[in-house]
């Protein structure tokens, strides 16, 4: 389990990550969670885009 408050979604389009301040908590959440999470949010960013694009 990953003890860190990071948190990451699609804003215009858009993946992004808010993670911690602290230097060692950025990096668990950069290397724990960015790094698996970026495909699907890269994903989802698509989708969304597309979906925009249909209206």
């Amino acid at each position: 389990m990953v003890g860190t408050r990071a948190v990451a979604g699609v804003a215009d389009g858009v993946p992004v990550f808010c993670l911690p301040g602290s230097e060692n908590a950025a990096r668990l959440g950069a290397g724990e969670i960015i790094v698996e999470e970026a495909p699907h949010l890269a994903g989802l960013a698509r989708r969304e885009e597309g979906e925009e694009e249909a209206e």
